[in-house]
């Protein structure tokens, strides 16, 4: 994680993020080259999220979520990436964390020299932090009914 650390969940405030404006102002750097669904993604909190289910076939990793957000309805969230290269270790964190072994406590896109990366920060059942990065090009993202 580049902004959303460990060390800031440790010492989040309630009252003002600085952390959270200063990324905000960084993805504004790169977001006329995010794919259009990646710029959803900012806008979507992925807060106590857990992960349901999570396939890799090729250079293709789908990931689906079932986010927790008080505010709205529950739902699914879909994730494609494609095109990144490198998703096997992405792939392997993922899969060890069964439905509720962990919580996804923040996450974040960024750019890197070959395309982009979302990395998301869980909280396990062992009390412990694990930081998640996936490389990808294109990003799809689907509502599922």
């Amino acid at each position: 994680m580049r902004f959303f650390t460990p060390g800031w969940h440790q010492n989040l405030s309630e009252v003002s993020d600085p952390v959270a404006v200063a990324y905000a102002n960084y993805v504004r750097e790169f977001w006329p080259l995010l794919p259009d669904a990646a710029r959803l993604l900012v806008e979507f909190s992925l807060h106590d999220g857990i992960v349901t289910k999570v396939a890799l076939k090729g250079d293709r990793l789908t990931l689906t979520l079932f986010p927790y957000d008080l505010q709205d309805d529950p739902y699914i969230l879909r994730l494609t990436y494609e095109g990144g290269g490198g998703l096997q270790p992405a792939y392997l964190q993922l899969a060890q964390f069964k439905k509720g072994e962990a919580q996804i406590l923040a996450h974040e896109l960024d750019q890197t020299a070959s395309g982009f990366v979302h990395r998301m920060l869980f909280w396990t059942q062992d009390f412990d932090y694990q930081e998640v990065e996936i490389p990808f090009l294109r990003l799809r993202m689907e509502l599922p009914e």
